[in-house]
């Protein structure tokens, strides 16, 4: 008797957690270039829960270094938030990033989430204000020069 009271609990916990996912919504990502850098394209879209994919081609005759300490996340909120590139293993993420140099002629391709994010990035969350957009800006350093590109990214819900 007892077992069969317990059973009925845990499927009551399991149909009411399963049901609550099924109703949360989704969100897509619309991702349009406010600031560009000269000499370098910038792609950003989205990668799958809080993760976004950079790519940068740099078609300059310098060296270009992405910058990541000084690059951020701006939540619909107004929230700015440090971006971790892909390979910073949490426990790291309070230390300093080292930047990413892209060699004239070629392409940096690498993944990065908002450091508040970090610790449950495979699962996406809902934007604090839909009707306005987040900003993800990158920091390049070019010749010992800083220079900025803005993404902005639209909210809409999906299915």
């Amino acid at each position: 008797m007892k077992n069969r009271i317990v059973s009925v609990i845990v499927l009551g916990i399991m149909s009411v957690g399963l049901s609550a996912v099924g109703g949360c919504a989704t969100y897509k990502a619309n991702v349009t270039n406010t600031r560009t850098v000269p000499g370098v394209e910038v792609q950003v879209a989205e990668a799958g829960g809080s993760f976004w994919a950079v790519i940068a081609k740099n078609n300059t005759n310098d060296v270009v270094k992405l910058v990541w300490d000084e690059s951020t996340y701006v939540a619909t909120t107004g929230e700015s938030d440090r971006l971790l590139r892909g390979k910073t293993r949490l426990i790291h993420s309070g230390q300093a990033q080292p930047t990413s140099p892209i060699a004239p002629g070629s392409e940096l391709r690498e993944y990065c989430v908002r450091e508040s994010a970090a610790e449950h990035a495979q699962f996406a969350g809902a934007p604090g204000d839909i009707n306005k957009p987040a900003r993800i800006i990158l920091v390049f350093e070019i010749g010992g020069r800083k220079v900025m590109h803005e993404s902005s990214v639209q909210f809409t819900k999906g299915k």
